[in-house]
């Protein structure tokens, strides 16, 4: 059983009174992630044409994913903290645990979905325009959905509800067939998306010194209109290009690493960086913070958005700047 033995003999001889402090940071991160990512699914939700204007469908599900993930991670740490992680309640790991490893699964599958479907626009600008976003989002939130109820089952059923692992954190608390289906689709994931964003970003920083469009006056520019209405389309790719690889590194370093360094300890069978904590737990909330704050500084249209529907921004450090305004006059 993987890392069973010496996870238990670990907790019993130091439990978790060394990193409680540890553990009340991730607390406060889990809110802090549920409490930013609610607000960024709000103002998506109540500015729906923004969604059809900017693409933005699987940035989305990725602030959803966050917000459940925040909300979600509630009960595992009200376990840390009332019984220092082990003989916990089972339905309060099956909550956890188990919706914790399913949003998990929804998260990398987003996280690939973005980096291609950016991958596709920066290659293919055109077909791009003309695919059906909205449809092709909602095929890879049915897919990630199924997959993420899959995973949840096979942690809770593994040895049946019965013999549920008597850990609280969410990757102690499943059998060995899971950590092993865990590590190996983590390192997958994070090999995947790494290829992915390599090629994206090469791809990126070598168009990002192209020419600039004609002057106004220019002869070739017959329809002013048109030219403002192109200008604000590659505005609004850059915006999006800018966006994921800003979101897609905050994935590799705050959910892959933690997973990576997860499967250290799987691999040699010691509590080395899991006695830090709970390592992949945290990793998820700071992403998710990281990726609402992203949000905001590297798309206009978001921002906006959030300057519309939340007006007490306006008054503080995140309010629109004068490169908005003078876009919002352009358009």
């Amino acid at each position: 059983m993987v890392l069973d033995d010496s996870w238990l003999e670990h907790t019993k001889k130091f439990g978790h009174a060394g990193v409680r402090l540890v553990h009340f940071l991730a607390f406060g991160l889990a809110i802090l992630n549920c409490l930013l990512n609610g607000l960024i699914w709000y103002a998506f939700y109540a500015r729906s044409k923004m969604l059809n204007k900017s693409h933005l469908y699987l940035f989305y599900a990725l602030a959803v994913t966050n917000c459940l993930t925040g909300f979600f991670s509630v009960p595992t740490f009200i376990n840390l903290f009332a019984h220092n992680n082990i003989n916990c309640p089972k339905w309060s790991i099956i909550v956890g645990s188990a919706f914790e490893m399913a949003l998990d699964r929804m998260r990398a599958i987003l996280a690939i979905a973005i980096a291609l479907d950016r991958l596709f626009a920066i290659f293919r600008p055109r077909s791009f325009f003309l695919t059906d976003h909205k449809k092709n989002a909602r095929i890879v939130c049915a897919f990630g959905l199924i997959w993420s109820i899959i995973d949840a089952l096979f942690m809770v059923f593994e040895d049946g509800l019965s013999s549920i692992r008597m850990h609280c954190v969410s990757t102690s608390s499943s059998g060995p067939l899971f950590h092993a289906y865990f590590l190996f689709l983590s390192l997958v994931d994070g090999f995947v998306l790494l290829i992915v964003y390599v090629i994206f970003l090469a791809k990126f920083l070598s168009i990002r010194k192209s020419l600039p469009e004609p002057p106004s006056k220019s002869p070739l520019v017959r329809n002013p209109r048109m030219s403002v209405k192109r200008r604000g389309m590659k505005d609004l790719v850059a915006q999006a290009n800018s966006l994921t690889l800003t979101v897609i590194f905050c994935v590799l370093v705050f959910s892959v690493l933690p997973s990576t360094l997860y499967g250290y300890d799987m691999i040699v069978h010691r509590v080395v960086f899991m006695d830090l904590g709970p390592v992949i737990t945290i990793g998820y909330h700071l992403h998710g913070i990281t990726s609402s704050f992203c949000y905001n500084y590297k798309h206009r249209e978001i921002r906006r958005a959030l300057d519309k529907v939340y007006p007490i921004r306006r008054g503080t450090c995140l309010a629109n700047s004068s490169s908005d305004r003078k876009y919002t006059k352009d358009e």
